[in-house]
């Protein structure tokens, strides 16, 4: 071997070390542990959070379907009032001076 590749060999890549401190396996697994909890911590409000948030936006939507279906209600009994042969009938008399033709005016075409 070279004098270079035992320098790489005996050299340290990384001499600082994250934490100054050792930590046990047991010791190790209680931190892992506490940070699950915390992290299963703020998952549990992020989920209670969104759920209000979804909840009330369900009553919004709710509200204004029956609103919504409410107005279709009056908005379909508008229509059929507004339909009736009757109310046709008084308009095209009333307001386009229309009449009924007599028995002899009208023609018959046969196809």
């Amino acid at each position: 071997m070279n004098a270079y590749v035992k320098t790489l060999q005996t050299r340290v890549l990384f001499p600082v070390r994250i934490l100054p401190i050792s930590l046990t396996k047991m010791q190790m697994l209680v931190f892992g542990l506490a940070l699950a909890l915390l992290l299963s911590a703020f998952g549990l409000v992020y989920v209670k959070d969104m759920n209000r948030r979804l909840m009330s936006q369900t009553q919004q939507l709710q509200s204004s379907y029956i609103k919504l279906h409410t107005q279709w209600s009056q908005l379909m009994i508008e229509q059929g009032s507004l339909s009736s042969q009757a109310r046709v009938q008084e308009i095209a008399s009333q307001d386009l001076h229309m009449v009924m033709p007599q028995a002899k005016a009208i023609v018959m075409i046969k196809p």
